[in-house]
């Protein structure tokens, strides 16, 4: 096993060709994980040779196979998703289509004492509120919330969403169930897919980077032996397009 490599393709009639490739040749050792939208490709050992991730705002349906998502990148629809980027006291969000941000929206909230960070969050719901800084903490914690799932319920009734793009800790996603106004989907929403990227403090710039990310396939080799024979694949269509 060598060191991971990734390469990330911007042209999806690319990644479309690396898919046929495989199912051409090593069909039998393909197998989609729909709630990542990774394509693995494993060899006779059964250890993982690549991944191709799709674009995050790609939704698989329930009748999709392989072949039928290759037609789909080839021929990509204008989809509406929605990217919710959320950390402690910050949040940055988008109603957008593969082409453009049609909306977006930037929250901020004095919900943490700045020298104790994420974790006052916890010590909220259990100590410190009789302390009027506590108290202004645990007030802005409920509205900062509230102020995203109202966002959220007002894009979702005026847009078709194929998929909620998120990043949020486990403990703040929870939070945002926890509040009066509810979130407009449940925590099963098959739209729901988590963003595999490191995400910096949410502002509109951190949002406009990874909108950039999910609209882009990635390429993970795990093998050294791989390298070179899928850069071959992929220069045969197109090499302008890998970075």
């Amino acid at each position: 096993m060598s060191k991971q490599k990734y390469i990330h393709i911007t042209d999806h009639d690319l990644v479309a060709a690396l898919i046929q490739y495989l199912l051409q040749n090593m069909e039998s050792r393909l197998e989609f994980n729909r709630s990542k939208n990774i394509l693995s490709l494993r060899n006779d050992s059964f250890d993982k040779v690549l991944d191709v991730r799709l674009p995050l705002y790609l939704r698989p349906l329930e009748d999709d196979t392989v072949h039928t998502i290759i037609e789909r990148l080839k021929k990509p629809d204008s989809p509406h998703y929605v990217l919710l980027l959320i950390q402690a006291g910050y949040a940055a969000m988008a109603v957008a289509t593969p082409r453009t941000i049609l909306k977006h929206k930037t929250i901020a909230k004095y919900m943490v004492r700045k020298k104790q960070g994420k974790a006052q969050i916890t010590h909220l719901k259990t100590k410190g509120k009789s302390r009027a800084g506590s108290r202004i903490r645990l007030a802005n914690t409920v509205l900062f919330f509230e102020e995203i799932n109202e966002r959220l319920h007002e894009w979702l009734q005026a847009y078709e969403l194929n998929r909620i793009i998120y990043h949020c800790t486990p403990q703040l996603w929870g939070m945002l169930y926890d509040t009066r106004i509810k979130p407009p989907f449940d925590k099963k929403d098959t739209r729901l897919i988590k963003i595999p990227e490191y995400v910096h403090r949410p502002t509109f710039k951190e949002l406009t980077r990874i909108n950039q990310l999910i609209k882009k396939s990635v390429v993970k080799i795990y093998r050294e032996s791989y390298i070179s024979a899928i850069h071959d694949i992929m220069r045969s269509v197109k090499q302008d397009d890998i970075l």
